[in-house]
């Protein structure tokens, strides 16, 4: 075996007995925050989408929902800009609070 070889070797031994590696077994907090983000970032999509949905619809339909004014507006915001009521409701239904 070449030097090379033998080092890389130690190397790779002294890092499987030090390594600062995540094991499988994930934190509970962890996991957790992973589902809220998941959750958020959904949110976020389906706001997205109901935004588009707002550029599709004729005045007449806008009108009708007394969004004739602002409806380019709100399509044209960026996705991950979710009204705080949105993300609220999206937290009591988490807490299990149906407000």
């Amino acid at each position: 075996m070449s030097g090379i070889v033998r080092a890389n070797l130690r190397r790779r031994d002294r890092l499987a007995r030090t390594s600062s590696l995540p094991s499988r077994e994930c934190p509970q907090g962890t996991a957790k925050g992973i589902a809220r983000l998941i959750r958020t970032i959904g949110l976020a999509l389906q706001v997205r989408r109901e935004r588009r949905m707002l550029l599709g619809m004729d005045a007449h339909m806008l009108k009708d929902l007394g969004l004739s004014g602002i409806a380019e507006t709100e399509a044209s915001r960026p996705f991950w800009d979710v009204p705080l009521e949105r993300l609220g409701a999206q937290a009591g239904r988490r807490c299990g609070r149906d407000d």
